[in-house]
């Protein structure tokens, strides 16, 4: 006896679109069809993909909020804001390594770590924009 998945209603929940999503991919059946162009099974995949990104995007936008309220609130300006945190624009490898060694060093400086832990702002700021730099995209060497 083989056993039929049949197109249902698209979940609209990405939790949901996962689970459909792996049960369709888990059933051999369905997977050949979908491998071989099959229109129902490629339109139900693509459905579930929109699904499941949507709420990767949703996720990925109110992190990038949270981290921008976040780099406000320790006093970062709002021009390294824009050019880190929503522009994105990419450093040098050798800005990302600098950033590195900075807190690298900076946190092993039992001076400087307990000022951050007790909430000095120039401290807290300048851990701030050192996550911010490592955080950001490289640019491809050249």
């Amino acid at each position: 006896m083989t056993e039929t998945l049949v197109t249902t209603t698209t979940p609209v929940d990405p939790a949901s679109a996962q689970a459909r999503r792996d049960e369709l991919v888990g059933n051999a059946e369905w997977r050949e069809r979908y491998l071989n162009g099959g229109p129902a099974e490629r339109t139900e995949m693509h459905s579930l993909n929109e699904v499941i990104a949507g709420q990767a995007q949703a996720d990925q936008q109110m992190d990038r909020s949270l981290s921008i309220d976040f780099a406000r609130d320790r006093g970062v300006s709002e021009e390294t804001i824009k050019y880190h945190l929503i522009d994105r624009t990419p450093i040098s490898a050798e800005e990302h390594a600098a950033a590195l060694r900075w807190r690298q060093s900076h946190f092993a400086d039992p001076k400087w770590r307990e000022l951050y832990m007790t909430g000095d702002v120039t401290a807290r700021r300048e851990a701030t924009l050192s996550s911010i730099l490592i955080s950001s995209p490289v640019k491809p060497a050249a």
